[in-house]
């Protein structure tokens, strides 16, 4: 999860990169940060719903939420994963980011009221 938030970071310092080459007029270097910053983002996207849906998993395994806020980790490990590598540049990753904050709010709300 943590080196998923480490290429989130990568993404935006890329893409700032590439606005300030853009205004320096360098179009073709600010091309390739641009670029540099959408596949970061998307390998980090990756590896923070692997880590999410790993979460899942041991959290099924430890039996410390509900069964159904664990297959939800999972379900959004599964759907980050396939988003990162196959449409982190279009509008459809914005499934993984809805389920993301659904669940995490969802489990939020269920450790709240189980007091665990």
């Amino acid at each position: 999860i943590i080196v998923g938030f480490a290429g989130t970071v990568i993404e935006y310092g890329a893409i700032s990169a590439g606005a300030s080459l853009a205004g320096e007029g360098l179009i073709s270097e600010s091309v390739s940060m641009l670029t540099l910053g959408t596949t970061a983002g998307g390998f980090g996207t990756t590896l923070l719903a692997l880590g999410l849906g790993l979460l899942g998993y041991s959290l099924y395994q430890s039996k410390m939420l509900h069964v159904i806020t664990s297959y939800s980790f999972i379900l959004v490990g599964v759907i980050g994963v396939l988003g990162g590598i196959l449409f982190f540049d279009s509008g459809l990753i914005i499934a993984y980011y809805a389920s993301y904050t659904f669940t995490a709010v969802a489990a939020g709300i269920e450790l709240i009221r189980t007091g665990k």
